[in-house]
């Protein structure tokens, strides 16, 4: 049972999602507008459903400060179906985007996945070191020296995949089935912009070792700074 927010204008929607959710045991509550988000988030969440046009503002304008405050998984719902629309959606810190009009069986199952990558990570190892680079598995937080950098939910556990094996190649289809946990279904932008956003900021916080890197055709593969000495 998960505590879920719906964040959607459509009355008839919105409750329609509230009711399916419900049905399926979980915790649901529902707001039409970001004002109505923002009350809501004073209570927790384990994850948001939030449409991307609101009446009271662009959803995707709104999401990177609550990326700050609040790390839960955000799924977007939109009518927006566009190729840079998806990137937009994706670089303010989304985990999925789905446009409709959509199926509540297919919404159901994108919930279910989300929750379960947030917050199954099966792991014996707790911590990764790669000095400057911590990754702390439990509190889901990487740190370069002693500076935390914000991930969303799929760019750290983009980030924990490669960083198990390090030096393996992973296709762009394998990043998403392992990450998203759901079938390949036309994955190369999502992971593409994921990367990109994921690379930007650790080059931000370290600019003297490019954590991910490219293998040209087939993938990308996380790469151990060299010891210094």
């Amino acid at each position: 049972m998960a505590r879920i927010l719906v964040v959607e204008d459509d009355e008839i929607l919105r409750e329609g999602i509230l009711f399916a959710l419900a049905r399926e045991g979980h915790q649901v509550r529902g707001a039409g507008s970001l004002a109505g988000m923002k009350e809501q988030l004073g209570q927790p969440a384990d994850l948001v459903v939030l449409d991307v046009s609101l009446p009271d503002g662009d959803s995707r304008e709104f999401l990177p400060g609550l990326r700050e405050s609040n790390p839960v998984p955000v799924i977007f719902l939109t009518a927006r179906n566009t190729e840079g629309d998806m990137i937009a959606g994706f670089d303010a810190g989304a985990d999925d985007y789905i446009t409709k009009p959509f199926s509540l069986e297919e919404l159901y199952l994108r919930i279910q996945a989300r929750i379960r990558q947030y917050y199954q990570i099966p792991s014996r190892q707790k911590i990764f070191e790669f000095f400057p680079l911590r990754i702390n598995l439990d509190a889901r937080t990487i740190q370069i020296q002693d500076n935390r950098v914000p991930l969303t939910m799929s760019e750290f556990d983009i980030l924990v995949l490669l960083a198990q094996t390090p030096e393996h190649v992973y296709t762009i289809s394998e990043i998403y089935q392992r990450v998203w946990k759901m079938p390949d279904m036309n994955s190369t932008h999502t992971v593409q912009v994921h990367i990109a956003n994921l690379r930007k900021k650790l080059e931000e916080a370290w600019g003297d070792h490019m954590f991910i890197q490219t293998v040209w055709g087939k993938g990308y593969k996380f790469v151990e700074p060299p010891v210094s000495g």
